[in-house]
């Protein structure tokens, strides 16, 4: 039997391949669920730096690429910034996960790198070497064990992530790919590092980072953190213990409020860590003298997405500018510091160990300029007791309970013992309870569910009544 030729991998991404990658990109990125143009007229997509990762003569293997691709649209706004590791095979050996196929042809398969494992070894090795090769800054932070390189055998994608793509590797380690560029060093990366150097054991240990330095400013593609494989998040426990107070009916049954409240002195100790690593700015204050209006400005931009997402709101408006203008009079100061910025809980890990932070980066949807702005350590609280209302309404919601039945007022109850529990814990390890500036926590509250309001509007409309109700009871208080 005649064996069919073997294809020349190209060991440089210009001319034709190139061409036709720019039109293949274009559809791909609008596939992915990471891609945060979806909606926006299109008007092609186009590889702005090709960045090689293998070596150009390799020949035993696929040839990999770090792309900065530029989406376009249509309605004349700024252009995005994505980051595909792009990886090149004459006929992939092995299938590829999901949407990784971008195009083939002329025998040569072009794919997301992050679904080969051999290009994945090839990234965890250089990060182990911590070196900088051809535009990329391979970083080999202080907590990176010495056998990282050998368990860059084997990996997985981790999925279920919304903005950004994770990939474990040896069931050890976890390689997180930025997906969405925004110039300047990544909140995720930059506070973790802080966190590494206090020490922080509410943190996944820092083990190294992937970033275009030659860029101006600088560019984080990726980091590289332990895997806690034995932990579960904390959206799961909530809800398996919502439905075991549920099916069982008794308060006793219930045992997130005990872990709640090492949750609430985890997320102090973080804030701790934070604020001595970086600094804070003094209270906010309504004179001028502090970032007071600045808050007051954040939290009314807010509510006027808000409004442009659902002009019903129209009759809350006033209500929730008012409350926002006592912020500025100096009602309800506090410090402000970085903070977490997008805190939930699904973004907390259980391990045996305690509670494990992940995932610094803020809101996404939010400019770098804004997720690396001083908060209050509030906002972060807001977001965990908003979490709090998510998990009862979505267990009342899937297991059909009535209103006003006894099984509600259950599931309420809890809700009301995990905040509180929550906020005890915070304040043993802060030294402060966070409803001890009731006005600027109801603040923080209705902003965050201001901003979910908008966010279900845009991503599931059927849940916009969670946090509608939520507004309506923060401005009744």
């Amino acid at each position: 039997m005649t064996r069919k030729p073997r294809v020349p991998l190209p060991a440089r991404l210009d001319g034709p391949d190139r061409e036709r990658l720019d039109g293949a990109l274009d559809g791909w990125l609008r596939r992915q669920r990471w891609f945060a143009g979806k909606g926006r007229p299109r008007s092609g997509a186009e590889i702005e730096r090709a960045l090689a990762f293998t070596d150009p003569d390799r020949e035993d293997g696929p040839h990999g690429w770090l792309l900065v691709v530029s989406a376009r649209f249509g309605d004349g706004g700024a252009p995005q910034r994505y980051c595909v590791p792009l990886g090149v095979r004459g006929e992939p050996s092995r299938a590829l996960p999901g949407d990784a196929l971008i195009t083939a042809a002329d025998g040569l398969s072009w794919y997301d790198a992050l679904g080969d494992p051999e290009l994945v070894g090839v990234l965890t090795r250089r990060i182990a070497a911590g070196r900088r090769r051809n535009g990329i800054t391979f970083v080999r932070e202080r907590s990176c064990p010495n056998d990282l390189a050998a368990a860059a055998s084997s990996s997985r994608p981790l999925g279920a992530e919304q903005s950004n793509t994770s990939v474990v590797i040896g069931e050890r380690h976890v390689l997180k790919v930025f997906r969405r560029l925004s110039p300047g060093v990544n909140p995720d990366l930059e506070l973790q590092r802080v966190l590494d150097r206090a020490g922080s054991r509410h943190v996944p240990r820092l083990l190294g980072a992937v970033e275009g330095r030659d860029e101006e400013p600088p560019l984080t593609f990726a980091i590289m953190q332990e895997y806690a494989a034995a932990a579960t998040d904390g959206w799961t426990l909530a809800l398996d213990d919502l439905d075991t107070l549920l099916t069982g009916g008794e308060p006793a049954a219930a045992a997130f409020p005990a872990e709640a409240r090492l949750l609430g002195r985890a997320v102090a100790a973080v804030h701790a860590d934070l604020a001595a690593g970086l600094g804070t700015d003094g209270p906010a204050s309504g004179d001028g003298a502090g970032p007071g209006p600045e808050l007051v400005a954040s939290m009314t931009a807010t509510l006027d997405e808000a409004l442009a997402a659902m002009p019903s709101l129209a009759s809350v408006a006033e209500p929730a500018r008012a409350l926002f203008r006592q912020l500025g009079s100096g009602r309800g100061s506090a410090a402000l510091q970085r903070v977490h910025g997008d805190l939930h809980l699904g973004q907390v890990l259980k391990t045996p160990s305690g509670w494990l932070l992940t995932d610094f980066e803020g809101e996404p949807a939010r400019p770098v300029s804004e997720r690396v702005r001083p908060a209050s350590p509030l906002r972060d609280v807001a977001g965990m007791l908003r979490s709090f209302d998510y998990a009862v309404r979505h267990s009342l919601r899937v297991a059909g309970v009535s209103p006003e039945s006894d099984r509600e007022h259950l599931a309420l109850g809890w809700g009301w013992s995990v905040r509180q529990a929550f906020c005890e814990g915070y304040r043993e390890r802060a030294g402060r309870d966070p409803r001890d500036t009731p006005e600027l926590l109801r603040a923080h509250l209705l902003e965050k569910a201001l901003y979910e309001v908008a966010y279900e509007i845009g991503n599931r409309p059927e849940w916009v009544d969670v946090p509608l109700a939520a507004v309506t009871r923060l401005l009744s208080a």
